[in-house]
């Protein structure tokens, strides 16, 4: 229990410090999407010299090996948190339903528009593919939840 409060303490004072030290205030700071994307910035950044890249590198891999272990620690906590909340998600998710895609649908006609038919034919199937595998998420402000 104690690791779970740590865990959400921990995500509570980096997302506030986040807001604090980001230059536009109450947007995120703009990070890399990715880890390679993010090491690479620091190369850039930093002007790490290949042995430094090496050391940068290993010390996010070493971190990232914990946090995975910290985080399989909570895990199940977080699942069956989850899947108690669910419910009452899905609840609030579907009073938004309509609307949600009458946007999706609006933005799909609109990316048609530019496109060309062999273009417009791909993207169809991508779209169809994608409602076949659940359709759009219920977009929340701490991620997606999957319906």
């Amino acid at each position: 229990m104690f690791l779970l409060g740590a865990f959400l303490a921990g995500s509570a004072i980096g997302y506030a410090a986040d807001r604090t030290f980001s230059k536009n205030g109450d947007k995120p700071a703009a990070l890399p999407l990715n880890q390679k994307a993010m090491r690479d910035t620091l190369q850039v950044k930093l002007k790490l010299s290949s042995v430094q890249r090496l050391s940068v590198d290993s010390a996010y891999d070493a971190r990232r090996i914990r946090m995975r272990e910290l985080e399989a620690q909570v895990r199940p906590a977080f699942d069956s948190i989850y899947e108690r909340m669910r419910p009452a998600m899905d609840s609030v998710c579907e009073r938004i339903r309509p609307a949600r895609d009458s946007v999706f649908e609006l933005t799909h006609q609109r990316v048609a528009l530019v496109l060309e038919p062999s273009q417009k034919k791909t993207y169809m199937d991508m779209v169809d593919s994608a409602k076949a595998r659940g359709g759009p998420t219920c977009r929340m402000p701490s991620g997606d939840i999957k319906r």
